[in-house]
């Protein structure tokens, strides 16, 4: 059997395959999972207006668990739509999500309240007894079919079609790499567009944001890195210091200086970048504590907040140690 790749269908005994290589051996997979439509990715989003990756998913799976089977009765012909699950609705804990879509608890379970505050499903806990035992705060999840066709079936036009279009980048982004091969750890590769100091007002931003929207990616990037949205849940208080450290690591990140200052001494900013890529949700709050605890004065905040950002992925855990030991030593 020869194929070859011609737009054809090409009979071949009693397989008929369509003439491309690669259409035909996706064929002979066996794939099945969620469905996200692509209206999703405008529909469920975090604030700043990206794609909510981790609710889109939960969301497409609920779906799929609340779509009919489809039997076909053998005597009659007839088509009868089945449920999957026993219940009412489906009982999914947070467990089951953050294995299913390797999130973290926090992540889980902001993923279903943003979920929920769209209208998309609704949370229930119940009480159910599993083989005698008594298990409390079972959750059930509903999905809300009438908005789940709101957001699938939007009435504006799309944007997109089925080919897709050009889209067209801003010249002098990208200009020395295809972006095919483009490393997300070359952020700092990018041309600087915030010089210190700078006034952190909300039309600056917003022009950032519009003239150079990879500005934006490097920040969403980091923010996801950080686990942004826990951070605010937990410290509420600390909103406006965390929007600070959101704003000063995309600065760095998206520096193309040589150098920069950090606690009187200039470092390399490759140096400097690589901490801040380092920078997780635990560093983020051991940055917050550290600040509440510091009675002394600081004239750049600025800068000691670079500094001390920079120097968390290296001194958190001795810090953390000391303290362990100055509790156990009191106590």
């Amino acid at each position: 059997m020869k194929l070859f790749l011609r737009e054809e269908v090409i009979p071949v005994g009693k397989l008929t395959v369509s003439g491309n290589m690669i259409v035909d051996a996706m064929g002979e997979m066996k794939i099945t999972g969620d469905i996200v439509p692509l209206s999703w990715y405008r529909e469920i989003t975090f604030r700043n207006g990206r794609p909510d990756f981790g609710g889109a998913a939960i969301l497409a799976n609920l779906v799929y668990w609340y779509r009919p089977s489809v039997k076909v009765e053998e005597n009659t012909g007839n088509v009868v739509w089945k449920k999957k699950f026993r219940n009412d609705y489906v009982q999914m804990g947070y467990a089951q999500i953050e294995e299913r879509f390797n999130l973290s608890r926090d992540q889980a379970k902001d993923a279903l309240r943003r979920l929920e505050e769209r209208g998309l499903i609704r949370r229930h806990f119940r009480t159910v007894d599993a083989g005698g035992i008594r298990c409390n705060n079972v959750m059930f999840l509903e999905i809300i079919p009438k908005r789940i066709s709101e957001i699938t079936y939007p009435t504006e036009t799309e944007k997109e079609t089925e080919n897709g279009g050009c889209i067209q980048i801003p010249e002098g982004i990208y200009p020395y790499r295809s972006v095919d091969i483009k490393n997300e750890d070359t952020a700092s590769m990018h041309p600087s567009v915030v010089s210190e100091p700078v006034t952190n007002t909300k039309n600056i931003t917003e022009n950032i944001n519009k003239d150079y929207p990879y500005i934006n990616q490097i920040r969403e990037r980091f923010m996801e890195q950080i686990d942004y949205f826990s951070l605010i849940s937990d410290y509420p208080l600390s909103s406006g210091q965390i929007d600070e450290i959101v704003e000063i690591a995309t600065e760095i990140l998206a520096s193309d200086r040589s150098h920069i200052k950090v606690n009187g001494e200039n470092q390399p900013i490759a140096f400097v970048q690589d901490r801040f890529r380092q920078l997780r949700m635990g560093h983020i709050q051991y940055v917050l504590n550290s600040l509440k605890e510091y009675k002394g004065g600081a004239s750049n905040i600025r800068g000691y907040l670079i500094t001390t950002l920079f120097n968390a992925p290296a001194t958190m855990d001795t810090y953390y140690g000391i303290k362990v030991n100055h509790d156990l030593a009191n106590n």
